[in-house]
């Protein structure tokens, strides 16, 4: 005759109204996190110009999900797996006057899919690591765009230098391995002893070797500059003169940028 009143939990509902189910909750930061900050601006933006470059040490490097550009909500493939995106802070010797405090550090984004993820793979293979992790030292460049495809964007195309933290004694060890070869050049000079002329002839063949040294690696000037390191050290490290080491380091002036993400291009792969 009458109709049941519907049941929740074992008993008839008493007329409340709809109740909202709990939300879980939030995921909060540790105090490592919160203290060290999880932002910082982006380097790269869509003023970007190719052949623009950026190297620091990474002070944290996580996967977070990308924004859909037009709605600013979480995005999903068609599947409905979230579409991912690796998150870069890293601390460089920048400071841009227009921001208030500027402590250098920079953020970097890289997709997770197509050709920035490639990219990124190819870096971890040549660098010999299987994750970079803080206190590695990362250089990216915009190469500029690609092709376009079937998307409705051309892709930005990036390229990645890492240099493991540990592999920071091979670097300065690296600049020593040079002068290795010099000892075959001084064998000859004993059997020339025999041959008074000739034995004032050796001593030139060292510097010629030397007179070389200048070809400083650029790379590596502007990851240990990015480390902290005066040209005067730098030049130290790498057997160089400071001259040369300046004449790099003059080269790499503080770009502005604008923007705090480097958001993706709808529809790449």
């Amino acid at each position: 005759m009458f109709g049941q009143q519907p049941q929740y939990g074992g008993y008839a509902q008493q007329g409340y109204g709809y109740q909202p189910q709990p939300q879980q909750p939030a995921q909060l930061s540790s105090l490592d996190s919160l203290l060290a900050g999880n932002s910082a601006k982006a380097f790269f933006d869509k003023y970007s110009q190719p052949g623009d470059t950026v190297t620091g040490v990474i002070e944290k490097i996580e996967t977070t999900q990308v924004n859909d550009f037009q709605t600013k909500q979480p995005a999903y493939w068609n599947d409905g797996r979230p579409k991912e995106q690796i998150h870069i802070i890293i601390q460089t010797q920048l400071r841009d006057p227009s921001i208030e405090d500027d402590d250098g550090r920079r953020s970097l984004w890289v997709k997770g899919w197509g050709l920035q993820l490639k990219a990124f793979r190819d870096a971890c293979k040549q660098s010999g690591v299987k994750v970079p992790k803080p206190g590695d030292t990362i250089t990216e460049r915009y190469v500029g765009l690609g092709q376009q495809g079937n998307a409705p964007q051309p892709p930005k195309v990036f390229e990645f230098h890492i240099e493991p933290a540990n592999s920071v004694n091979t670097l300065v060890n690296g600049s020593q391995a040079p002068q290795q070869p010099m000892q075959p050049q001084n064998q000859p000079a004993y059997a020339a002893q025999q041959y008074p002329p000739q034995t004032a002839q050796q001593p030139p063949q060292p510097q010629g070797v030397q007179l070389q040294q200048p070809q400083v690696d650029v790379m590596k000037v502007n990851q240990l500059k990015a480390a902290g390191n005066p040209p005067q050290e730098i030049a130290r490290l790498l057997g160089v003169s400071v001259e040369a080491v300046t004449a790099i380091t003059d080269k790499m002036q503080p770009q502005n940028h604008g923007g705090s993400e480097q958001q993706p291009e709808t529809g790449e792969f």
